[in-house]
């Protein structure tokens, strides 16, 4: 089975049962102060309102049509846009495929929805809300799961990281452009790389933020392994976010690195 998407850089959006990664490039400045706000309060726009403006490009994908627009909205509101226009709106597809001997099979390829929007600001709207504060996060708490997450990597320790990931299907890994969706398939990833050899590893610019119940964290993953008399380093950027869980305190929901491990 394959899985294709579009990968949020470090910006992810939360649906009800699945983290979709939205994608948010910035448009055109801002014509009023925008603040945080329901998502039932973001409009859909057919067409561009009178003065509207394109603030940030929208892009997201995952399995069901309704959790990607769901994520969508999601960005929109926390962006405090009054609205969305979208663009794309392509379903989830699945194609069949036949044997050579010619013997029907069920050679299924599974193919992200995918939608592209504009989240429009209208200049002579009225803002019906009041700044919303962003929600308070345990950092240390965060911290120290991603101090976990990077021990258990240079350990090769298996069991410890079994512990750090949510293992249902909700679980969103996206490694070198490519989308792992659900504990079961990323179980045997996971093996994969813990098969590889061994290497430091050191964690630089470390941010981390709320995300509604969530925490968001993003940081530089920097590499260093042995190759014949040489060491070999590299680095990335890797996006972790984390929801309350046991048995620690925080699980991964989704994990986003930019270079293969």
């Amino acid at each position: 089975m394959r899985h294709r998407g579009v990968v949020a850089g470090a910006l992810l959006a939360l649906s009800a049962c699945n983290v979709i990664p939205v994608d948010v490039s910035q448009r055109h400045p801002t014509p009023r102060p925008l603040w945080p706000r329901p998502v039932a309060t973001v409009k859909t726009y057919e067409a561009r309102p009178s003065g509207g403006v394109a603030v940030y490009g929208l892009q997201a994908a995952g399995g069901d049509l309704g959790e990607v627009e769901g994520a969508i909205r999601a960005k929109a509101a926390s962006l405090g846009c009054d609205g969305i226009m979208v663009s794309v709106r392509e379903e989830h597809s699945v194609s069949h495929g036949v044997q050579v001997t010619g013997k029907l099979i069920e050679a299924r390829e599974y193919v992200d929805a995918h939608i592209d929007a504009l989240c429009m600001v209208d200049p002579a709207a009225v803002p019906e809300i009041c700044p919303v504060q962003p929600a308070p996060v345990d950092e240390a708490g965060a911290r120290a799961a991603l101090e976990r997450w990077r021990q258990a990597y240079e350990t090769r320790s298996g069991e410890a990281l079994a512990k750090l990931y949510t293992h249902d299907a909700g679980l969103s890994v996206v490694e070198d452009g490519v989308r792992i969706a659900g504990w079961a398939t990323f179980e045997p990833v996971l093996r994969e790389r813990l098969a590889r050899p061994a290497a430091r590893l050191r964690l630089d610019d470390v941010q981390v933020r709320a995300a509604g119940t969530t925490a968001v964290i993003v940081a530089t993953l920097v590499r260093e392994r042995s190759e014949a008399a040489a060491t070999v380093t590299d680095s990335g950027l890797v996006t972790l976010v984390l929801r309350p869980g046991e048995p620690d305190g925080w699980v991964i929901v989704a994990e986003h690195a930019s270079r293969r491990w």
